[in-house]
């Protein structure tokens, strides 16, 4: 809940602030030929031709009486990058606010979120089943057609408190949430985080799917940072491997479980040994990947972020060199950023002890629409939903999701990360997820695990002699369960209520 202190200051924060197309068309007449967007290696967006291309989108949306801030949702298929990112831009241009979808989602929940954030209409590829009764929907192509080829005829007045863009979170632990993204938001410290990854104008791998969050900050930071931006058509571990050693790039960004597919595949060491670079994240890191891949790339410079949806632009950054002094740290806040510990009642936590993780940074704060009360929100934090601790020397560790850690029965908390971290370690594991056993007494933890060779017999027994030299008594889980593959999201995080249930 934000109080009047913390609105007067968001005021204030906004009113220096710019709005995306200003910064986006900024960075375009300062070098209109640079590519800026790149798939497969070879269909590539300069920034003036990406400009070019969106104008009439945003043209025909004003002909559709779209005003700053109107959620306009977007549905093309997989394949559709430079179609997707086209219409994008031409939304930002017109003021209005993006709502990423996936073809992926089902009909219903489509026509769930475009309802529930009041969207005025859709944009979409051809050969996309259109979801009905939601405002106007309007194939890509005809939607540039009808406007002409020219300039916008008006600028809409778009101001830095407007919404940009509705970002549902991954739907990890529960239902997807709709956040609220405004210009002085998403323009905040632009782009510090990707300049750093890529160099001044290097090429950096982001390979995420279309639609998704990962997928508009892929987008962004293609506008308005200095790095040309490489995604794929097929973001698997395999292609994205392949893509770093096949097009020389010298940066990428990857998801933690595309990253641990990686190391288990035997691709890390095959075709990643030429980056420069490389940042973890979208999902917590475990150690013992991280540190894998440190031993696979060591002229790797191999690093960690650590934020949320809902958090952003705050983050916090564990760099190359930190990595020894501080194993299994998720690092620093950035510049200007804080992290806070507070524990059950409401008071900071005392360092070393475990409590929940909460980071805020001067910008503007994003919300949940419709919800902007929401307490996950409070005078600038962000309450993230993860449980952990910070030392002394103010370095933060990562304990649990708060909805994922165990109850114990003595009544200490059990983190299923640090399980799922033991058992990685174990050579015929490729992926592992542990749970509450429902099945079992309270306290109980069942595991699911994946083996590196599909159809590898894995005896519990056996893993559970393994991890007995690594977790307590408690943490060993009572029951381990071999699965052909585990349940996923678009980032190929695993979908642990899934689990919960099938258990």
């Amino acid at each position: 809940m934000k109080s009047s202190d913390s609105l007067t200051a968001s005021r204030a924060q906004t009113a220096d602030a710019v709005t995306l197309p200003e910064l986006i068309e900024a960075r375009a007449d300062r070098d209109p030929e640079r590519v800026a967007l790149c798939v497969d290696g070879r269909d590539e967006l300069t920034m003036g031709g990406w400009l070019s291309r969106a104008r009439p989108v945003a043209a025909g949306l004003l002909g559709h009486a779209v005003r700053p801030g109107d959620r306009v949702g977007l549905l093309f298929a997989d394949s559709a990058w430079l179609d997707y990112a086209v219409a994008a831009l031409g939304v930002y241009l017109a003021g209005g606010a993006v709502v990423g979808m996936s073809a992926r989602l089902g009909s219903a929940e489509l026509t769930q979120r475009l309802s529930a954030v009041g969207a005025a209409g859709l944009i979409h590829g051809t050969g996309i089943d259109v979801p009905t009764g939601q405002g106007w929907s309007a194939p890509l192509p005809d939607l540039a057609a009808g406007s002409g080829s020219g300039p916008l005829s008006s600028r809409p007045a778009i101001a830095p408190d407007d919404l940009v863009e509705i970002i549902h979170t991954s739907g990890t632990t529960g239902p997807a949430k709709a956040v609220a993204v405004t210009h002085a938001n998403l323009t905040f410290g632009r782009n510090a985080a990707m300049d750093q990854v890529a160099g001044p104008a290097g090429g950096v791998l982001t390979p995420v799917p279309l639609g998704t969050n990962a997928c508009h900050s892929a987008i962004l930071a293609a506008l308005t940072s200095a790095a040309t931006v490489h995604v794929l058509r097929r973001p698997d571990a395999r292609s994205a491997a392949e893509a770093v050693a096949r097009f020389q790039l010298p940066a990428a960004i990857l998801p933690a479980p595309l990253a641990r597919a990686m190391v288990a595949q035997g691709l890390a060491e095959q075709y990643l040994s030429g980056l420069r670079t490389l940042m973890l994240g979208s999902a917590p890191v475990h150690t013992v990947t991280a540190n894998r891949l440190r031993a696979l790339l060591p002229d790797t410079a191999v690093s960690i972020g650590y934020g949320s949806t809902e958090a952003a632009p705050a983050f916090t950054q564990l760099p190359s060199q930190d990595f020894e002094k501080h194993p299994g740290s998720l690092g620093l806040p950035r510049p200007g950023a804080e992290v806070r510990i507070v524990g059950p009642d409401g008071a900071r936590a005392e360092p070393g002890s475990v409590g929940e993780i909460w980071l805020r940074c001067p910008g503007p704060q994003r919300s949940y629409y419709g919800r902007p009360m929401d307490d996950t929100f409070q005078d600038g934090w962000t309450r993230m939903g993860d449980l952990g601790s910070v030392g002394g020397d103010g370095y933060l560790s990562f304990f649990d999701r708060a909805a994922d850690a165990v109850r114990a029965a003595d009544g200490r908390l059990i983190s299923t990360y640090s399980i799922e971290d033991a058992l990685l370690e174990h050579p015929e594991v490729a992926d592992a997820a542990a749970v509450a056993d429902r099945s079992g007494p309270p306290g109980a933890v069942a595991a699911f695990v994946q083996p590196r060779t599909p159809g590898t017999p894995l005896p519990p027994d056996r893993l559970r002699g393994f991890l007995a030299d690594r977790l307590s008594s408690a943490e060993v889980p009572a029951r381990i369960v071999a699965v052909g593959e585990l349940p996923r999201g678009p980032l190929g995080k695993v979908l642990k209520r899934r689990l919960g249930v099938a258990n």
